[in-house]
């Protein structure tokens, strides 16, 4: 199936295509861009191999990627929110996204995936790419973010239960309320939270033993 097949079959109401392999599929032979916005929000891709797929400027609002494959796959200036990434593949994935805020992450991997936001500035009303990635109220229990970029990340109120975290650049990130009970935070850049300004409060919660004395 191929991307002008697949929007044909979402807008004629189907919304099951998981299990498909859509290994490499690529939105750019639809034009896509910021004027024009295809959605793909609220389908069901659960357990659809999607690597090496191209998402640029896709809605998926609300989209079902469990246990889904995306490795290496390019989900650049997307829409994700409220977005179900449990036990999703991710590593190598490059996602610019407007945020993965109250997303399910339950499990997902994204290992050496780089990962940003992409914004609507209301006060310009203009979509902006910032360097950091945001996570806030998102579920990441288990997810796996060893040896990836996180610095001013915004990770507040984010359920990061049992995350590995290893090895993870946490400089400048916001912990704000954040539950890390069980995260493996070692070799995480950390340590030296007075120097990276790492963000937390009274009830960001971290995993037994974690030295904060420099902070």
């Amino acid at each position: 199936m191929n991307a002008k097949e697949l929007i044909e079959r979402y807008q004629a109401g189907e919304r099951d295509f998981s299990g498909v392999d859509l290994s490499g599929i690529d939105f750019d032979e639809l034009n896509p861009s910021l004027d024009n916005i295809i959605s793909l929000s609220g389908a069901n891709f659960s357990e659809t191999n999607f690597s090496n797929a191209n998402f640029s400027y896709i809605a998926l609002v609300n989209t079902n990627f469990g246990n889904a494959n995306l490795t290496g796959a390019n989900l650049t200036y997307v829409i994700l929110s409220n977005s179900i990434l449990e036990n999703a593949n991710l590593t190598r994935a490059t996602i610019y996204a407007d945020g993965l805020y109250d997303a399910v992450l339950r499990g997902a991997n994204f290992y050496q995936a780089i990962i940003k936001c992409w914004f609507l500035d209301v006060n310009e009303d203009v979509w902006k790419l910032y360097d950091y990635a945001y996570f806030n109220r998102a579920n990441l229990e288990r997810a796996n973010f060893s040896n990836i970029n996180l610095s001013s990340a915004s990770l507040e109120y984010g359920n990061l239960l049992q995350a590995n975290l290893k090895n993870a650049n946490l400089e400048k990130a916001r912990l704000i309320g954040a539950n890390l009970i069980g995260a493996d935070l070692s070799d995480a850049n950390l340590e030296d939270a007075v120097l990276t300004g790492l963000i937390y409060s009274e009830d960001t919660i971290f995993p037994e033993g974690t030295d904060l004395s420099k902070a």
